[in-house]
């Protein structure tokens, strides 16, 4: 059954959501991800070898640790996001979005009608198999509990960002700086001055629009800037957030042996 998780408050008061990004297929990693005060988990099926069937067990244990299950899929197509939906996702991340119409798309792909296109099933996880509420409640539900998150990495979207932003229905932007940087021409370098031009007028358009905006963080320093920038959402991918830890764990443990 679809219920209202603490992204949802942290969301709407304007706060600081924090999400861990998992591209491996692991269910304990969103119990740890919980234990550690996550807000959402962001499992990636768009850059890694998980499928509807492993994010599953993924999303059910997100339910029972009441951490947001998001899922970035790999397309546009209503039909990836369809299949993660009916699993339980309480969130879409679509990738490469460049115009209002693409974002329009992306609604409709997750809201039932009559404010989207989402095919409509009963015997799913996401609607409790059709007994733990009436059938009409949980589409209602869903509607308003769902978050189509938009993915902003090509220099159309930056351009076509006011436009974007007026598409209703929106839950959030996410600025994807690697993808930007190299579509713009400085591949591996998001600190590029016009780089960060095109994150600041994303960033700032968002802000006046009172749309949540989140970037990628995998150390302190860098969260610390994002959050000055204006995000008020930050994704730490846990491979490089572990290895950075990690290193530095064994480091300091080799420096002060004996």
């Amino acid at each position: 059954m679809l219920d209202k998780y603490p992204l949802h408050d942290v969301l709407k008061s304007n706060g600081t959501a924090l999400g861990l990004i998992l591209n491996m297929a692991s269910a304990p990693l969103v119990e740890i991800a919980s234990l550690m005060s996550f807000d959402f988990v962001m499992i990636d099926a768009e850059h890694g070898p998980i499928s509807p069937a492993d994010a599953e067990p993924m999303i059910r244990v997100a339910e029972l640790c009441r951490i947001a299950p998001i899922v970035r899929v790999a397309s546009c197509r209503p039909d990836d996001a369809l299949r993660y939906l009916d699993l339980g996702a309480v969130g879409i991340m679509f990738p490469h979005i460049k115009t209002a119409l693409d974002a329009r798309e992306a609604v409709a792909a997750v809201r039932f009608p009559p404010l989207g296109k989402r095919g409509v099933a009963g015997s799913t996880n996401a609607a409790g198999y059709g007994v733990r509420m009436p059938f009409s409640q949980y589409l209602q539900r869903a509607n308003d509990l769902l978050l189509p998150i938009l993915i902003v990495e090509e220099p159309e979207a930056v351009e076509n960002i006011e436009s974007i932003l007026l598409v209703e229905g929106l839950a959030a932007v996410v600025i994807g700086a690697m993808d930007l940087c190299a579509a713009m021409g400085f591949p591996g370098d998001p600190s590029n001055p016009a780089v960060e031009a095109a994150v600041d007028r994303v960033i700032m358009l968002c802000r006046v629009a009172r749309m949540p905006v989140c970037l990628a963080a995998s150390d302190l320093e860098t969260s610390k800037k994002h959050l000055r920038r204006g995000a008020n959402m930050l994704i730490a991918p846990i491979g490089s957030w572990l290895v950075g830890t990690g290193r530095a764990f064994t480091s300091a443990v080799r420096t002060a042996a004996p």
